[in-house]
């Protein structure tokens, strides 16, 4: 499943078929053969079968995360009125959704109802309540990812990336702003890879050490980074806005090499944060120009997949049922 959201349309390419049309889609997740979208900017929906089923309303959504594949926890109130005494559900799904003011939401479904709660926005312990009203939250939520154990890794427009071990009760800077960190992927279990000004990051430590490296990359800005495996995809650009850029491969810990074979060589237009993805050696990127690249190889070769589709915005694979 390759599912691609542009500011026009949904697509499920692979099929090639459009699961919703005259809708902006903002953002993709996927956990298994499950995806999950953002329409308008407000409109959360699960993609079951060839229909776009409608899960929550949440103004200001921005990007998406899977917490857990079929596993939830419900509000008290929500859990009172279903008659559940567990709040933990093995036969629900729980969504982790990211503002433009900085906030975060909980979105959890079960038995076909639907429960979002506020967590607020991340901060030290004691500073600020999470408000939109507060200096924390003004900074739009870039790129959210959770990981194996379920923790939760969020990077805010203002560059920093922060990371809670408990649900969003407290968290921690994992690195501080001044970084100018562009986007978060974490591959299941394995590393912490971040994209930055100062080049490609990973931690196999939940982000108490890093690596870094900009070797065979001919300028260390890095818009955007998915791992597959051991091999990385990065995307460098020349421009402060991420324009001529060019994607690179390489084995974590070697080299870096750049992506040529069916590719232009650069691109106008930035391929930033949910733009690029990676899935069992498939990997695909879209641009601000309605093109959708395509490699089956592990980035060696490449095909232009689709055009005129509309500003690219979310790119997401999936397992295939």
């Amino acid at each position: 499943m390759l599912l691609v959201g542009t500011s026009r349309q949904l697509w499920e390419l692979d099929r090639s078929f459009s699961l919703a049309q005259d809708v902006s889609v903002s953002a993709l997740a996927t956990s298994g053969p499950h995806g999950f979208a953002v329409l308008d900017d407000e409109r959360i929906v699960r993609l079951n079968g060839y229909e776009c089923e409608p899960i929550a309303s949440v103004a200001g959504a921005r990007t998406l995360a899977v917490i857990g594949d079929g596993e939830g926890y419900l509000s008290t109130e929500l859990a009172e009125q279903l008659g559940h005494r567990d709040l933990s559900l093995s036969h629900a799904f729980e969504l982790l959704v990211g503002l433009g003011d900085g906030g975060l939401e909980l979105v959890s479904w079960v038995d076909g109802n639907t429960d979002v709660r506020h967590v607020g926005s991340p901060q030290p312990a004691g500073e600020g309540d999470g408000s939109p009203g507060s200096a924390e939250a003004t900074r739009a939520v870039r790129s959210l990812r959770i990981t194996s154990d379920g923790c939760w890794l969020v990077c805010l427009a203002d560059g920093g990336l922060w990371h809670s071990g408990n649900r969003g009760e407290t968290w921690r800077v994992v690195l501080p702003a001044e970084n100018l960190i562009h986007d978060v992927f974490v591959s299941p279990g394995g590393p912490i890879l971040v994209a930055s000004d100062a080049g490609l990051g990973w931690s196999v430590d939940s982000g108490s050490t890093w690596t870094w490296t900009t070797e065979g990359l001919e300028v260390p800005r890095v818009f955007s980074a998915v791992l597959d495996g051991q091999v990385a995809y990065a995307v460098a650009a020349t421009g402060p806005d991420g324009s001529q850029a060019a994607l690179y491969r390489g084995n974590l810990g070697q080299p870096l090499e750049r992506c040529s074979t069916g590719l232009p060589e650069s691109f106008y237009f930035d391929v930033g944060s949910g733009r690029l993805d990676a899935l069992a050696g498939r990997v695909a990127f879209g641009t601000r120009d309605g093109k959708l690249f395509h490699s089956k190889d592990k980035g060696r070769s490449w095909e232009l997949s689709a055009q005129r589709m509309g500003t690219v915005q979310a790119v997401r694979f999936g397992l295939t049922e």
